[in-house]
């Protein structure tokens, strides 16, 4: 009912399958979902404002949290009333710290969660935006600038495992190729 996330992202060549779970950034551009959208870049700031403005650290905070399954009260039950509710208050939130709306919302579980993000980054408990990025959208019909999501990509370390995954795949089949020649 915000007119912002929580969105889910698929693939349009594989549309069974999930690949995150977001929200927006800005709160006058809008997604129309009968259209596809093509990833321009992944960036530490918006884009498709016009003005590059930077991830503001408490959104990060909020975003990493809600990504790992740990934000404070937060309801995970798809389709639940509590997930619609707990969905729209993180996106006051994050649009709060964005500069996108004039003041404090009033929804209370949206200051809750600014209080806690405020808390986390002056307390020297968060500090950064960590992997928080900005997906910066745009239309695949006509390469115009759409609407920029959050994105969280993958610790250096989680790389490194995926990486390591991928050469001992690829030295196995060579050992094989080996063998049968």
């Amino acid at each position: 009912t915000t007119g912002g996330g929580e969105f889910g992202v698929v693939l349009a060549t594989d549309t069974g399958n999930e690949l995150l779970r977001t929200f927006c950034v800005e709160r006058t551009e809008y997604i129309n979902f009968t259209s596809e959208f093509l990833v321009a870049g992944i960036s530490t700031q918006t884009l498709s404002s016009g003005t590059p403005d930077p991830i503001d650290p408490e959104t990060a905070y909020l975003y990493s949290q809600f990504r790992w399954g740990s934000l404070s009260n937060y309801d995970y039950t798809p389709g639940s009333a509590e997930h619609v509710r707990d969905a729209n208050s993180l996106q006051w939130a994050i649009w709060y710290f964005e500069g996108e709306i004039g003041g404090l919302p009033s929804d209370a579980q949206a200051r809750a969660w600014i209080a806690e993000a405020m808390d986390a980054v002056d307390s020297g408990r968060w500090s950064g935006i960590g992997g928080v990025r900005a997906l910066n959208l745009v239309f695949a019909s006509n390469g115009r600038m759409a609407q920029d999501q959050l994105y969280l990509v993958p610790e250096p370390g989680t790389m490194a495992l995926v990486g390591m995954g991928l050469l001992a795949t690829g030295l196995a089949a060579r050992r094989r190729r080996r063998r049968n020649a």
